[in-house]
């Protein structure tokens, strides 16, 4: 039997407003999930039950979200106008197949392919990163050092008005010093995979602020990321990092789509990035 458009929408199949909280939209699933695999939801409740993981995953995921609702607004304008096109699962009409939405293939194709893993990027050269960073901080450390002597000799020799410079130059010297020792560890070091809800992303000025750096918080811990994986990344996000410890310099970032259990089964991507 086909369904109508309507009953095809994931909110409604979920039983969740177009405002949904992730909570909610996380309990509709796990209610509507554990009913339809009781064995008392009658024929279709296997297909019913694919209808709901395949919403859940639409509607799991705020980017996917957002494009989802998107397509729909587009369309319902469309269709206002009198110009709503053939139509093909999803509601998607054909037009919007190039649109490289993560709806442009239809419900039972979406099942075969669960979209667990999404490359958001992949940053071939990390290991050059860490060298640069190593060859920037490491003369500017021992610049600081050298001018940290100065206030720090005049300190010795009685005068009380060196504290404050002593003091700036100091905590210089700790940062620059800080940066380029976390950048040799990591050279010496084996990168790590971390997976998580990304809970803040964020950009501001480096060294001086000569340099702009862009960071995604993940797990309460801070990565460093380039741009174009930067723009990539909304916070809510499941994603997996696989990054240098010290630095926490990402060498590839996935987006994760699927419920809390399908994500809680997967191992870890094997980077294909050589290290």
């Amino acid at each position: 039997m086909t369904q109508s458009p309507v009953e095809r929408d994931p909110y409604t199949i979920l039983g969740v407003p177009r405002d949904a909280t992730r909570d909610a939209i996380r309990q509709a699933h796990r209610e509507l999930s554990a009913y339809y695999a009781s064995g008392h939801a009658g024929d279709d409740a296997e297909q019913r039950l694919d209808d709901v993981n395949a919403a859940y995953e639409v509607l799991s995921s705020p980017s996917r979200r957002r494009s989802y609702d998107r397509v729909r607004d587009r369309e319902a304008s469309a269709a206002g106008g009198g110009e709503a096109g053939e139509r093909t699962t999803l509601g998607m009409s054909t037009s919007d197949e190039d649109d490289h939405e993560p709806f442009a293939m239809s419900w039972p194709e979406r099942r075969e392919q669960k979209f667990r893993y999404e490359l958001v990027g992949e940053n071939t050269a990390h290991r050059r990163t860490l060298l640069r960073m190593v060859l920037m901080y490491g003369p500017l450390a021992v610049g600081a050092l050298a001018l940290f002597m100065v206030p720090l000799t005049a300190l010795i020799g009685g005068t009380v008005g060196a504290v404050i410079p002593l003091i700036i130059v100091g905590a210089l010297l700790i940062a620059l010093t800080f940066q380029a020792t976390m950048a040799l560890r990591d050279l010496r070091s084996r990168p790590l995979f971390t997976r998580g809800e990304v809970q803040r992303t964020w950009s501001k000025g480096g060294l001086l602020w000569f340099f702009r750096s862009h960071f995604v918080m993940v797990n309460r811990q801070v990565f460093v990321v380039p741009p174009e994986m930067w723009v990539r990344v909304g916070e809510g996000e499941m994603v997996e990092a696989h990054h240098w410890p010290h630095t926490r310099t990402v060498i590839r970032m996935l987006l994760l789509h699927g419920s809390d259990e399908e994500l809680a089964a997967l191992d870890p991507e094997s980077p294909t990035v050589p290290l």
